[in-house]
């Protein structure tokens, strides 16, 4: 009896090491991940104000920062905000360094290759910014083929301006500068070593007040506005669903709305 005993024990013993040893069940989404964990962590670009930027204290505020902060509490999660490049922003999520980006980006059928895309949470509008002692004539869209021209490397304006401008000779393509920051960009802008520096239209306003610069032209709707999305994990159908709902959630109750007002962005 005392063998059988010591017998059974031992595959015991056995199998609760087994158990201990075998790998856990990976989690069924994203989703389940950021909810397992209780935190989720954001991609973004900082400086971008009044969308997202560091503070003096290096903490991040902006429209952006609030917005998807509140999407977290709401969620019942904790919000990791970090930092990077813009044009490495959907890199990071696709690589899944990241649970989701926000950078008042739009949706792109390039991007929707490597990500999925939240609704829409806010509508954008683009305009052109130039230095104030710098003469400048645009009167259609196709006139900025004749500046230097500065924007952020990786926004889906880049593509437009080779498709439009360079590839049909329009531009010459030593004339499209891309930049890893706003900041730097807008600084040049001022220097004079840029005619033009495109970007949202209340992020003009913000660096308006700034530098010697001024929102010069408004860009038409149809050529590059629209939506602003969450980026989400591709093929993630739980975790666009539950982002979805709460964004939905967000709009229905006006807390979108007070978020505009209290950053002085325009209601859409």
């Amino acid at each position: 009896m005392k063998r059988i005993w010591a017998f059974f024990t031992v595959v015991l013993v056995v199998i609760l090491s087994l158990s201990a040893c075998a790998p856990k069940e990976e989690a069924a989404s994203a989703l389940d991940a950021v909810m397992e964990k209780g935190k989720l962590i954001c991609a973004t670009s900082a400086d971008f104000p009044p969308m997202e930027f560091v503070n003096e204290d290096g903490t991040f505020s902006g429209f952006d920062i609030d917005f998807i902060t509140e999407l977290g509490t709401r969620m019942g999660v904790e919000v990791e905000v970090r930092d990077m490049p813009f044009d490495s922003v959907i890199q990071a999520l696709a690589d899944g360094k990241v649970d989701c980006a926000i950078a008042a980006m739009g949706p792109t059928a390039e991007r929707d290759e490597k990500v999925d895309f939240s609704i829409s949470y806010k509508l954008k509008t683009y305009v052109l910014m130039a230095n104030k002692d710098n003469p400048i004539t645009i009167n259609t869209i196709n006139d900025v083929a004749n500046y230097k021209l500065g924007t952020l490397s990786g926004g889906l304006q880049v593509v437009y301006f080779e498709d439009n401008w360079i590839k049909p000779g329009l531009m010459k393509p030593e004339n499209l500068v891309q930049y890893d920051r706003t900041d730097s960009g807008i600084l040049d802008l001022a220097a004079g070593r840029l005619d033009l520096w495109w970007t949202q239209d209340v992020v003009a306003q913000v660096w308006s007040e700034k530098e010697n610069v001024y929102t010069a032209f408004i860009v038409p709707q149809e050529i590059l506005g629209g939506d602003t999305v969450i980026m989400l994990p591709e093929g993630d159908a739980a975790m666009k669903a539950k982002f979805d709902e709460i964004i939905s959630g967000m709009l229905s109750d006006g807390f979108r709305d007070q978020l505009l007002d209290t950053w002085g962005i325009p209601r859409q």
